[in-house]
């Protein structure tokens, strides 16, 4: 996958929805959905570590 950032790949996937923006990207939805999962765990796990 042509990796977009979180904020590109959630403007996508707002503006077309999970498929087209897989497609965009030619991967499956699924895959969408697993890597905006994956950046919110990741901004989770920093917000996190800051407040530590």
């Amino acid at each position: 996958m042509n990796e977009p950032g979180c904020e590109q790949l959630r403007s996508d996937v707002d503006a077309m929805g999970y498929a087209a923006a897989g497609r965009k990207y030619g991967v499956s939805a699924t895959t969408v959905r697993k890597r905006l999962r994956r950046f919110e765990s990741e901004r989770d796990a920093e917000k996190t570590a800051k407040a530590a």
